[in-house]
């Protein structure tokens, strides 16, 4: 078999391979995590609502979803009725009571959702604040579906970190950087002869 032979067969190989990849990047999809919430995430407000609102960035299961409403000190604050809004038609809006005359100051929302897509997982938190001279909030458009500004802050030992990326970019990367290294390989098998004897002229247990 001939050098050109083998690095067509290479290439080939190699092609064949990230054609067999590419289904499986386009079948990777995002962890449903919050977009927007109300109270805002990392906001104040100047009262503490009777509901707090949290829209997802994909559809949600109502079983396994929840939010939990805690002052700083791990105390519970919220009615644990954790609820999907089955009005809303992305079936991304949950819900949790909290309890009347809570005081002012920060409080954290610790939120699980787990995928109506993929049944995948994640969990996070965001922290918001309570305080009388905040100017007020309205609240988020459903109708937008606009994220906000700025993401919630997750767990630092929670796998959710890169959840914002998008998988399908990464696969894209892979595939052109893949392609790459077979050019690269393919360019350094044919262009290694010219720089000495031609690989004919060239001893076998030297190849």
């Amino acid at each position: 078999m001939s050098r050109f032979e083998q690095a067509v067969r290479l290439l080939g190989a190699g092609l064949l391979a990230l054609v067999l990849l590419l289904p499986q990047i386009g079948s990777v999809s995002a962890h449903a995590v919050p977009e927007r919430a109300y109270p805002e995430m990392n906001t104040a407000v100047p009262v503490m609502p009777a509901l707090i609102e949290v829209w997802f960035s994909e559809e949600v299961k109502s079983e396994g979803t929840k939010l939990e409403v805690l002052k700083l000190d791990g105390t519970k604050v919220d009615m644990g009725n954790t609820t999907l809004d089955l009005q809303d038609p992305n079936r991304s809006l949950v819900t949790v009571g909290v309890h009347p005359g809570l005081d002012n100051g920060a409080y954290v929302v610790q939120w699980t959702s787990v995928s109506a897509i993929d049944g995948d997982s994640v969990s996070g938190s965001y922290q918001f604040i309570v305080d009388p001279t905040a100017s007020p909030q309205a609240l988020p458009q459903v109708a937008t579906q606009q994220a906000p500004v700025q993401l919630p802050v997750i767990d630092d030992n929670d796998d959710s970190n890169s959840t914002g990326r998008n998988p399908l970019l990464y696969g894209a990367v892979a595939v052109v950087t893949g392609l790459a290294l077979i050019g690269l390989i393919v360019f350094w098998f044919f262009r290694r002869p010219s720089r000495g004897k031609r690989w004919s002229d060239r001893p076998v247990d030297r190849l």
